[in-house]
């Protein structure tokens, strides 16, 4: 599909989820898939993400899908997403995204107050 074209989200998404349907432990997000194993043991994991992909890569060549290898990354055990981060111990806001709130000076009256929202508000 060309770039550009104002309906090609309402297009590319149901796509892609129709995509991922029958795959275990696979998601899309906007254009990134990510791929999870699951388990007690790092071999279980292991595991699993090997059979997880090994399923994705054979549905790609299914529907003659090329990827782009150099944007391929296994076996991450921290992925950054839409401002958060996936991790073994669940999903969290992504430090990066909320250190400008954190380093915020505090302010003393209202117009500074909405000076400091106004400015920070759409950075994220």
């Amino acid at each position: 599909m060309p770039f550009g074209i104002s309906s090609a989200p309402e297009v590319w998404q149901p796509t892609m989820h129709q995509f991922v349907e029958d795959l275990e432990r696979v998601e899309v997000i906007t254009d990134d898939f990510l791929i999870a194993g699951f388990g007690s043991t790092d071999l279980e994991v292991n595991l699993s993400l090997e059979r997880n992909e090994r399923a994705f890569f054979e549905k790609c060549r299914l529907w003659n899908w090329k990827l782009n290898r150099a944007k391929v990354k296994r076996h991450q055990p921290i992925v950054k997403v839409m401002g958060h981060l996936l991790t073994s111990k669940g999903l969290m806001p992504d430090p990066e995204k909320i250190r400008a709130i954190l380093q915020m000076p505090e302010r003393e009256d209202v117009t500074a107050l909405k000076h400091v929202y106004s400015h920070y508000s759409l950075k994220f």
